[in-house]
């Protein structure tokens, strides 16, 4: 027994045990997770043809955080792609910002599946294992869809800017242990933080950690990940952080300013805030703790400033906490840096043995562990508390209106806040005026989007019952396009079609929580004219309604307009038996 309490008690079976820590909550975290997900009732599966997902089949197909989702919506008419939706992911939010914005998705558009699923990888520079997995993910579905052989795959993902940072890592780890000194060691520097930071970026954070978490067992071998295990190993084995001691790419820019720092004669304060270490790891314990109750990561780390596209904020906060290197080295590293202290949680090894008893003292990491495992307990015994997959708190999944609720819910809304409407809510609301019913399928309409508000004001005067679009952030016109109408006795279908377009978008609108109300204008001439020469109208586009749309104050109600004494069985006269 002795052996053994002196083998547990010496610093590599004390880091085992942070190991041991570290395991058990992942542990429990996953076995919560995966209860509450078998507790909660998966949403019904798409019936729609017109939709292809990708989830749960492909998610095998992981990216830089995990799997990445995709729903393929496809046109009704032409059965070719329409758009494609992404649900929430486990990518970092601004890799997977950088590659939304890239339009490397728009290309797949009009395109059939089979013609969509030939296209080649178009990878986005600085995110492409994310911009990679997902198009990969979105090809095997449409190659499904399309009845052709699933696309061949590289088993390993990797270019020559990878091997590069195996070279240099596998240098960074000979230098661990015979360290540089001088002009070398700044030689060091700037190859981590060029290579690894600027163009692998292949840096370490702790919000890719949790992606890890969250989007396991969905991983892909990858320099990061690799990296990870490699620093986890050597600290459990040696007890040292090699990663911070000189190849995290921030870590190297902090470094290389307090030199030049030094260089040029700034005075510096090298001494630590005296609660610096201990604030990074209160920062860290909070991460992990918002984790657990599914609270999203808040990126406040600095290191996505290295990728191309990153926001002005992320920028301007590195390039700030670099320059105060210049008086204060390695501020963030120090204070701040919780993917730091999660590293010096497998190599710290002071536990000190108390006099009295001979215990030993629980550090600061072991009693947030402790603590963050009461929670997760609790959180199993009581219903709804655990944390559910991909990140999020497990809720009910979201339930989408009943298309007889929305029917009967729709009001006219004429009173809206002050919030404004989005062009892609008023959009989606021309996608639903599109899905309407059309004789012939002459679908004689066109939209007209307005949220100028001098238009919106104009429109307003135009229409003796309009006065609400002063006030509204947004409104839809419905067009009867006279090229486009049937001809004869059938001319005068395009009202009814554009009549089920409106009603239409009124629906969409009460659906997704926005308020509407319907404002005529065929057949009445001065308004015709008055809202055409607003909007530019050419002779042969008809204005037919306006539709004014914002948010609802919740004034207007839905009235009961149901009359059984007007619902008539087989024929007229003949009343219906209402229970």
């Amino acid at each position: 027994m002795k052996k053994i309490r002196s083998i547990l008690l010496s610093p590599p079976g004390r880091r085992c045990g942070n190991l041991v820590f570290a395991v058990l909550v992942l542990a429990v975290f996953w076995y919560a997770r995966n209860l509450r997900n078998a507790e909660i009732a998966a949403p019904a599966p798409e019936t729609s043809p017109n939709i292809l997902s990708t989830s749960p089949k492909y998610d095998r197909i992981a990216g830089f955080g995990g799997p990445v989702p995709a729903r393929i919506v496809l046109d009704s008419a032409s059965g070719k792609i329409d758009r494609i939706e992404f649900p929430p992911n486990a990518e970092d939010p601004e890799y997977w910002r950088q590659v939304l914005a890239s339009g490397v998705f728009d290309r797949y558009r009009n395109l059939t599946p089979a013609e969509a699923a030939a296209l080649p990888i178009d990878v986005v520079t600085g995110a492409t294992f994310s911009s990679r997995a997902a198009q990969e993910t979105i090809r095997e579905r449409l190659a499904e869809a399309a009845a052709l052989p699933p696309p061949v795959r590289p088993s390993i993902r990797w270019n020559r800017t990878d091997a590069a940072v195996i070279l240099l890592l596998l240098g960074n780890l000979y230098w661990f242990f015979r360290p540089l000194r001088g002009r070398y060691r700044q030689i060091q520097l700037t190859a981590n933080l060029f290579l690894l930071g600027f163009l692998a970026h292949g840096g370490l954070s702790l919000a890719q950690v949790a992606g890890w978490v969250r989007s396991s067992p969905h991983w892909t071998l990858s320099v990061p990940l690799l990296l990870f295990s490699a620093v986890i190993l050597l600290a459990l084995a040696r007890g040292k952080n090699f990663y911070c001691s000189g190849v995290c790419p921030f870590g190297c820019a902090q470094e290389l300013t307090a030199k030049l720092g030094r260089a040029v004669g700034v005075p510096q304060r090298p001494g630590s805030f005296r609660f610096g270490s201990r604030l990074r790891r209160i920062v860290l314990g909070a991460t992990v703790l918002a984790l657990v109750c599914g609270i999203p990561f808040l990126p406040y780390e600095p290191f996505p400033a290295f990728a191309p596209g990153a926001s002005w904020w992320m920028i301007l906060s590195a390039f700030l906490l670099v320059a105060l290197s210049l008086f204060r080295p390695r501020l963030w590293c120090r204070w701040f840096c919780s993917c730091g202290a999660l590293l010096d949680f497998f190599c710290r090894t002071d536990l000190k043995p108390k006099p009295l008893d001979g215990g030993t003292k629980m550090n600061f990491e072991r009693v947030v562990i402790l603590a963050l495992l009461l929670l997760l307990a609790l959180a199993l015994i009581r219903p709804g508390g655990a944390a559910a997959s991909g990140g999020g708190t497990p809720v009910e999944p979201e339930r989408r209106p009943d298309v007889l609720e929305v029917i009967h819910s729709r009001k006219s809304v004429r009173a809206y806040t002050k919030e404004p409407v989005t062009l892609p809510e008023l959009e989606t609301l021309v996608r639903a005026g599109f899905a309407a019913p059309t004789g012939a399928n002459a679908q004689p309409w066109a939209f007209i989007i307005v949220t100028d508000r001098a238009k919106l004001d104009a429109l307003a005067e135009v229409m003796p019952y309009g006065k609400m679009l002063k006030s509204a952030p947004g409104a839809v016109v419905v067009c009867g396009v006279s090229s486009q109408f049937r001809t004869g006795e059938a001319r005068e279908m395009w009202v009814q079609d554009c009549s089920a377009a409106t009603e239409n978008i009124l629906l969409a609108a009460e659906g997704t929580g926005l308020g509407a109300v319907w404002l005529g204008v065929f057949p009445y001439r001065e308004r015709s004219a008055g809202v055409a020469s607003v909007l530019g109208l050419p002779d042969d586009i008809i204005p037919f309604s306006i539709v004014s749309v914002g948010r609802p104050t919740g004034v207007e109600k839905p009235k009961d307009k149901y009359r059984p004494e007007r619902i008539f069985l087989q024929q007229w006269g003949l009343p219906y038996p209402v229970k």
